[in-house]
Formats: C-alpha cells, structure tokens, sequence
C-alpha cells in the first residue's frame, strides 16, 4: 500500500509492505510526528537504511528547491 500526504509543510509518503513500513519525506519533523503517532498504536523498531528491496535510497538536501 502506498499513502501520500501533500500539504504547504511539505509531502510525506508511506509505503507498507507486509510488516515493513517505510517514512519518506521533505519535512524531517512531519516524518518524526507521524512515526510518534505510529508507535502509539503499533510496536515499531527505527532502521535507518539505504536500500529496501533492491532500491538505493539517496538523500539529496534541498533537491527541489536548487531547481
């Protein structure tokens, strides 16, 4: 399943598969509200990662704004 939010704070999107949730997102604190809010309903474990299922994650700071 995939989620987006898109708001004037920024965008977030989460992606669930099967136990696996992954956060990603433009706005460091919409991403650590809503993983709090996720741990108050679910037990959750923070793995910081740069692949998940063959895919290489890169951060890239600021990549909309240099455009």
């Amino acid at each position: 399943a995939l989620f987006v939010r898109c708001t004037t704070l920024g965008h977030l999107i989460l992606s669930l598969y099967v136990d696996c949730v992954i956060v990603l997102g433009d706005n460091n604190d919409g991403i650590e509200s809503l993983k709090r809010d996720l741990a108050h309903h679910f037990s959750m474990k923070n793995f910081v990662t740069s692949r998940f299922l063959g895919i290489l994650f890169i951060y890239l700071f600021n990549y909309f704004e240099d455009y």
